[in-house]
């Protein structure tokens, strides 16, 4: 008779005790430090060199979370080191608020994919289980809103034993001197007009700015905390992607007629569009052929994106279903194709914009992707999320430090377009700082003409002029779009040089060019 093992009970909470102390007791500190590098070098800033150093203590961070959890290094996890370093660098050297944003937005993604990749095995991941661990750890993590204090009173209960130590010291006087350090300083500066001037220079404090640093300190404390305990906390106990098991022949049938539909709209855009030498039939404009055929387009490449996804995650691999999701990735390739040439169509009509230069970037980015879903259905075991992340990182880095404004004002300054007049209000209020060397060089050229130029030429002041014709003498000339712009920049330079951190390379170049 065989002798029976007696299971041994587990003390949870002794082990969630351990764990608290555990990781109060080696990232406590670090993260206190990296909420207050958030707070200085975000405090009034999104487009200073301040954001770089906020991506390098981000980084220093999760490093630090590595190594305390002894994770060992991968390239994926290095891919994305250089992919932050990067976006943070290209925040300071662009005035785009646009592209400032979307770092921000890259930035946030990125710390948290790293998070992620530390401690989750993501091998059979695709992007539906990459960004539902994204959208789940960003919004579970403020449960852990209270861990912060819990776990300090489990590890200070513990290093009452241990009269040696000093540590609990040590946290208790950063928790209290950080914020009465910024209570106190704006205190003495409203007491001393000397010392008040001093910390202006640095900081600009008053009351606002007093609450809105802590504002960010705790923000970032809590944020930094928080994220990385759930996640240490959850640590490999993460969702294991299921094996396709799902019978192939609904989704064969539902993709042979789909596929019979894009090769009938595909010999379409061969017989009319590619080779209609991009002429359009009589009565249809550039704007309502490209805002028409445009975004349908669009939304039925990423469509088929998701589709081509999900059926590899879902559904049973087979031969006749991978040659149908072929001939709807290459269906796609002339989708593509098609939208790129509607607004180039349109760009020649009606000039350039951000937002243009984007959805061609966008679906050059598609046509990427699509091309790793190729060799996804032809190779099985190719790594598509590595593929995805690495494709989507890197274009959008070179996006970001493209400075398309330039290209844009460059563009539009020269090609007037059907109307024949160029869009100074677009320049005047849409164009930033990265535009300022193309509009000054081609201003310059404008104004060295002898010849009259539509391009020195305001229509709304020229509208405005037309109803004081008979006084036009005795007033004084009003300022050009060209004055209107430099002023704004110049604006711009000005409240640049009140921190170090506020430094923006664009700005600082502009400033230099329009003066």
């Amino acid at each position: 008779m065989t002798e029976q093992k007696k299971s041994v009970p587990v003390n949870t909470a002794s082990l969630s005790q351990e764990e608290a102390i555990f990781f109060f007791g080696n990232l406590a500190l670090p993260i206190l430090l990296y909420a207050l590098a958030f707070a200085t070098f975000l405090f009034k800033n999104a487009r200073g060199i301040g954001v770089f150093f906020f991506a390098v203590s981000s980084i220093l961070l999760l490093k630090k979370t590595r190594k305390v959890y002894q994770k060992a290094s991968s390239k994926s996890v290095l891919l994305l080191y250089c992919l932050s370093l990067a976006v943070g660098l290209s925040t300071f050297l662009t005035d785009n608020t646009a592209i400032i944003i979307l770092n921000f937005i890259a930035l946030f993604l990125l710390i948290v994919s790293i998070l992620i990749l530390s401690f989750a095995n993501t091998t059979g991941w695709d992007f539906g289980d990459y960004l539902k661990e994204v959208f789940f750890t960003a919004l579970l993590s403020v449960g852990y809103i209270g861990k912060p204090t819990s776990d300090m009173k489990a590890y200070l209960d513990r290093e009452k034993n241990n009269e040696k130590s000093k540590t609990r010291y040590i946290i208790l006087g950063i928790l209290l001197s950080v914020p009465l350090v910024v209570i106190l300083a704006a205190l003495l500066s409203s007491a001393d007009l000397v010392f008040a001037r001093l910390l202006a220079k640095i900081f600009h404090f008053n009351a606002a700015d007093v609450f809105l640093f802590l504002l960010l300190f705790f923000f970032g404390l809590y944020s930094a905390y928080c994220g990385i305990r759930y996640v240490a906390d959850k640590d490999n106990d993460f969702e294991k992607p299921g094996h396709p098991l799902r019978e192939p022949l609904p989704v064969i049938i539902l993709s042979v007629s789909v596929s019979l539909l894009y090769l009938l709209f595909s010999l379409v855009q061969f017989l009319y569009l590619f080779a209609g030498g991009l002429q359009l039939p009589s009565g249809i404009t550039y704007a309502d052929y490209a805002r028409k055929g445009f975004f349908q387009l669009l939304l039925v490449c990423i469509l088929n994106l998701l589709y081509v996804l999900l059926v590899k995650k879902k559904i049973q691999k087979s031969r006749t279903l991978d040659i149908l999701l072929l001939t709807i990735s290459c269906c796609t390739f002339v989708m593509i194709a098609s939208s790129a040439l509607r607004m180039y169509l349109y760009i020649r009509a009606y000039q350039l914009t951000f937002l243009r230069v984007f959805v061609l970037v966008a679906l050059f980015t598609l046509t990427v992707l699509f091309v790793g879903v190729i060799i996804k259905i032809l190779h099985e075991r190719f790594d598509l999320l590595r593929f995805g992340v690495a494709a989507i990182g890197i274009l959008y880095c070179l996006f970001a430090f493209s400075h398309s404004e330039y290209f844009i004002a460059r563009y539009n300054l020269t090609h007037p377009g059907v109307s024949g007049e160029i869009d100074t209000y677009y320049l005047l209020y849409n164009m930033s700082a990265d535009a300022a060397p193309a509009i000054v060089a081609l201003h310059q050229k404008a104004v060295g003409s002898s010849a009259p130029s539509r391009y020195q030429e305001d229509r709304y002041q020229e509208n405005l002029r037309s109803s004081y014709e008979d006084s036009a003498e005795e007033m004084d000339p009003e300022p050009t779009w060209y004055q209107d712009y430099t002023e704004r920049i110049l604006r711009k330079v000005s409240a640049m040089e009140g921190s170090p951190f506020t430094f923006n390379v664009s700005i600082a170049i502009a400033g230099h060019v329009l003066r």
